[in-house]
């Protein structure tokens, strides 16, 4: 029918002995307070069940809370023989609010409908006994005992001269397994800058090293140009998108061609055996790059 539990957002634990309910902090009932008030605009039916026994039952639902609910609607207070937790229950009457809300607060609900519980205990165990009969096994006059359902298990006294009470008890739920805890990664934030710091530090000193030993100084211009050139090409390619590769392949390609070619130059009219294989790393190299592309 759509009924739903109210839960509190408080956390505090309601039992009592017997299966009676505990007196509750103030605080819970100042939250129970706030949820149930935005409730009893929107609900139609209100039961409460909340009895202490030996002391009066607590206050629920306040006068300001059934007047925000709807004219026909209802309130049932199971707790009127203690003081109700509605406020405008009155014990053993039924009583009407100015707003059209109908607080019902009889002591005496068991014995007012023993024809509806009747009919709903025999409804409950006629269900059950059919669904062992004809109309579910579709034989006549068999019944069918299913021993994996829980509910016919359970009731089984005898059967075929055997006794079958009690039911065995169901199979242990599977061990819980215990999951290792994961210790967070450690990450070392000094490491990058410190490579990149040892990195710039070998290059520099290559480059010291190659000025020291270089013929002329025009050799040193010569790699100097070299050695940026190929930092800022570096850089270029690693700043281009995927989108852009192809485009930038084919650009790559005649650079390629044009130092094969500028080898192969050096290589016809050289005097020099350093220049000589300069030209000769040239132009292997800028062939393998285009062959590799195409």
């Amino acid at each position: 029918m759509g009924g739903q539990f109210l839960e509190v957002d408080f956390q505090e634990d309601g039992s009592g002995a017997g299966g009676y309910a505990k007196e509750m902090s103030k605080e819970w009932h100042a939250a129970a307070a706030n949820m149930l008030s935005k409730q009893c605009e929107e609900v139609d039916i209100i039961v409460t069940t909340a009895a202490i026994p030996g002391r009066k039952a607590p206050l629920m639902i306040t006068k300001d809370m059934v007047a925000k609910m709807k004219s026909g609607s209802v309130t049932v207070d199971l707790a009127a023989e203690t003081g109700g937790n509605v406020e405008t229950t009155v014990k053993d009457e039924k009583f009407v609010t100015d707003n059209g809300v109908t607080c019902l607060g009889y002591t005496d609900l068991a014995s007012r409908l023993p024809t509806t519980s009747s009919s709903l205990y025999s409804n409950n165990i006629s269900k059950f006994l059919l669904s062992m009969g004809p109309q579910t096994t579709r034989v006549p006059e068999y019944m069918y005992i299913d021993h994996e359902d829980e509910a016919v298990r359970g009731m089984l006294a005898v059967e075929k001269g055997k006794l079958m009470w009690p039911a065995p008890l169901p199979p242990p739920p599977p061990p819980k397994v215990e999951e290792k805890a994961i210790e967070p990664e450690v990450i070392d934030y000094k490491a990058p800058y410190v490579l990149g710091a040892k990195n710039a530090g070998y290059l520099g000193a290559s480059v010291l090293g190659v000025g020291c030993i270089s013929p002329d100084p025009a050799f040193s211009a010569m790699f100097t140009t070299f050695c940026l050139s190929n930092i800022i090409g570096v850089q270029v390619v690693l700043g281009v998108t995927h989108a852009l590769h192809s485009p930038l392949m084919a650009v790559t390609n005649a650079i390629s061609g044009t130092t094969a070619l500028g080898g192969m130059h050096l290589l016809a009219h050289s005097n020099s055996g350093g220049v000589t294989t300069l030209a000769a790393l040239a132009t292997t190299l800028s062939t393998v790059n285009i062959v590799g592309k195409a």
